[in-house]
C-alpha cells in the first residue's frame, strides 16, 4: 500500500479535506481521555448527590463521542466504578464518601487494593482480635486477586478452548504455541529460488537448511545421530541449493550498519567463504544444552566477524521481492537474534537432485505433535499482549499524546458529514477540563501544607469548611454554558460554516476538518 505523509502547515487555520469519504466509513478512534480530577463535595442527602450528579455528567463534552462510537466502554465505566463503590461504600457505611473520578481496567484494580489495604493497616492498631483481622484480610485478599484472577484465566481458557485451530495471524506466537494448533500444511507451493537469504511470515520449501559439522562431507544422518549442542561451531547449507550461509564486512543492502547475509557461491571471488557459526543456545538453562526443535531458542553467531544472525525488520526492494532483509548485528543481545526450529528431518538422500525432490514434494508436517499446557499459553499470550503493543499501528494526524490532554492541545477527529462541514469531535469543556487541571495542582500543595500545620498543631480552618466549595452556581453555570457551544461537534448534526468553526476554535492547535470549495 503507498502512502504519503503530509506535514501539518501552521499558517493553515483549518484542515482542507478534498476527498472525506473516509471519514465517513468509519470514525477514528483514539486512547481514552480521563476526566479531570473535582473535588469531593459532603453532601448531607443523598438526593442531593444525585441532582449534582445528574446535571453535572451531560455537561461534559468529551463524554458523547466516546459513549456514541465505543459502546463496550460504557460497561467498563459501569463495573469500575461499582468495584469502587463497593470498595469504598460497604466498609465504611459510617463515613460515605462520594465518587466523581472515572477509572477503568488495571488502575481500578490497584486502586481498589489500595483501598482494601489501607482498610487492614488501619485496623491493626485496634484491639480487635487478631484472628478475626487474619480472617477479614484473608476473604478480601480473596476477593482481590483470587477471583479476578480466576475470571480473567477462565476467558482465555474458554478462547483456547473454541479456538484450537490455527489462523492467519498466528505468526506473531512462538512456533511452539503455532504447532500445538490444529493445522495441516499444504504442498506444492511454487518459490523463486533465488539465491539471496530472505526472511518471510509463511512456511515455504526454502525454508529448509541442513546442519553439518564443518569437517563432515556427507549429508545423511549418522547412526546414531549426532546432536548439536551449546557451544558447536557448525555450517547451515540451504536445503535446495546446498550453498553454505555466509557472512563477511559487506554492508547489507537495506541496514548498511550491519553485515551482508547470503549464501556462498565460489564464482571467481576474492573472499573466501566464512560459513561458519556458533550455536547460542539461549533458553539451555530451562529447556536442555542440546538443540531441539520447536523449544530451543538458538542465537547463530557468526565465527570470523562475531556477529549474530538477526532479522532486520526491513523490507528489500523490489530485486528482493519486498521480502525481509537478514543480517549479521554486532548486538549480539538483540531479540531479534534468537531463532528456533519450528520443524525437523533427517536427511536419508545422499544425491542432491534426489534430497531436493524429497524435499519439494513433502509435505510439511511436524513429525511430532507438540503439547503445550493451559498455563503455557496462557503466559506466552500475556507476553505477547504487552511486548506487542508498541507494534501496533501508529496513530493518525489527529492524534492526541498525553502529556496534551490536561490543556485540551489538541482536538480528536471521529466524523464528517461527506455533505457539509458538520463533525463529530472528541473536545472537552474547557471549563470543566481547566478547572480540574489547575485544581490537581492546587489541591496537592495545600494538601503539603496542610499537613505541614496539622502535624505543627496549627488549625486553620474549621473541618467542614474544608469540605465546602462556596462558588459551585458559577462555576456549573460556565460548565453549562460552554457545554451548549460546543455540542453541535458531539453529535454532528448542524451544518456549520466556515465562521461557525473558527469561532469554535478556541486553542491554534485544534484541527477542524473543512470541505474544499470547488
Amino acid at each position: 500500500m503507498d502512502t504519503t505523509i503530509k506535514k501539518r502547515a501552521s499558517n493553515k487555520k483549518l484542515k482542507e479535506v478534498i476527498d472525506s469519504d473516509s471519514y465517513t466509513e468509519k470514525p477514528y478512534t483514539e486512547r481514552e481521555v480521563g476526566d479531570g480530577a473535582p473535588a469531593e463535595n459532603e453532601m448531607t442527602e443523598q438526593k442531593q448527590e444525585n441532582e449534582i450528579k445528574a446535571v453535572y455528567e451531560p455537561k461534559e463534552n468529551d463524554k458523547s463521542p466516546p459513549g456514541v462510537y465505543l459502546r463496550l466502554e460504557i460497561n467498563l465505566v459501569f463495573l469500575g466504578l461499582l468495584a469502587l463503590a463497593l470498595s469504598t461504600r460497604l466498609p465504611n457505611l459510617d463515613e460515605p464518601r462520594y465518587i466523581v473520578v472515572k477509572y477503568s481496567g488495571i488502575y481500578t484494580y490497584f486502586l481498589g487494593l489500595f483501598i482494601v489495604g489501607r482498610q487492614i493497616w488501619r485496623r491493626i492498631g485496634n484491639s480487635e482480635s487478631g484472628i478475626r483481622l487474619a480472617f477479614s484480610a484473608l476473604w478480601r485478599l480473596l476477593i482481590f486477586t483470587v477471583i479476578p484472577f480466576a475470571v480473567y484465566a477462565s476467558v482465555f481458557y474458554v478462547h483456547l478452548l473454541m479456538l484450537p485451530k490455527a489462523g492467519p495471524h498466528d505468526s506473531v506466537m512462538t512456533s511452539a504455541f503455532q504447532a500445538s494448533l490444529q493445522v495441516r500444511y499444504t504442498d506444492g507451493r511454487g518459490s523463486s529460488h533465488q539465491q539471496q537469504v530472505t526472511c518471510y511470515s509463511f512456511k515455504d520449501v526454502n525454508n529448509w537448511w541442513l546442519v553439518k559439522r564443518p569437517d563432515q562431507v556427507s549429508l545423511a544422518v549418522s547412526r546414531p545421530p549426532d546432536a548439536i549442542r551449546h557451544g558447536d561451531v557448525v555450517q547451515l547449507l540451504h536445503g535446495i541449493t546446498s550453498r553454505a550461509l555466509n557472512s563477511h564486512d559487506v554492508a547489507a543492502p537495506v541496514s548498511p550498519q550491519s553485515q551482508e547475509v547470503s549464501c556462498y557461491i565460489d564464482y571467481n571471488v576474492s573472499m573466501p567463504a566464512q560459513n561458519l557459526w556458533r550455536v547460542d543456545i539461549v533458553n539451555r538453562d530451562s529447556e536442555d544444552a542440546t538443540w531441539d526443535s520447536i523449544r530451543s531458542l538458538v542465537r547463530l553467531v557468526h565465527v570470523d566477524s562475531g556477529s549474530a544472525l538477526r532479522f532486520s525488520g526491513r523490507q528489500l526492494p523490489a530485486w528482493g521481492f519486498h521480502q525481509h532483509e537478514v543480517v549479521a548485528d554486532k548486538v549480539l543481545t538483540h531479540q531479534d537474534t534468537v531463532w528456533n526450529v519450528e520443524e525437523h528431518r533427517y536427511t536419508k538422500a545422499e544425491d542432491r537432485k534426489e534430497r531436493e525432490r524429497e524435499l519439494v514434494t513433502a509435505e510439511m508436517i511436524p513429525t511430532a505433535v507438540t503439547q503445550l499446557t493451559f498455563w503455557e499459553k496462557f503466559a506466552e499470550l500475556q507476553y505477547k499482549m504487552i511486548a506487542h503493543a508498541p507494534d501496533a499501528p501508529h496513530g493518525h494526524m489527529f492524534a492526541s499524546e498525553p502529556s496534551e490532554w490536561p490543556l485540551l492541545v489538541r482536538s480528536i477527529a471521529y466524523w464528517l458529514s461527506p455533505n457539509s462541514n458538520a463533525q463529530v469531535h472528541l473536545i472537552g469543556n474547557l471549563i470543566t477540563w481547566y478547572t480540574g487541571s489547575i485544581s490537581v495542582i492546587l489541591y496537592s500543595g495545600f494538601l503539603v501544607l496542610y499537613a505541614i500545620r496539622q502535624r505543627r498543631a496549627c488549625s486553620d480552618l474549621p473541618p467542614m469548611a474544608l469540605q465546602k466549595f462556596y462558588d459551585a452556581a458559577i462555576w456549573l453555570a460556565y460548565i453549562v454554558i460552554t457545554f451548549k457551544k460546543f455540542s453541535v461537534l458531539n453529535y454532528g448534526n448542524i451544518d456549520l460554516t466556515e465562521h461557525d468553526l473558527l469561532n469554535l476554535r478556541w486553542k491554534d492547535t485544534w484541527d477542524f476538518i473543512l470541505h474544499k470549495k470547488g
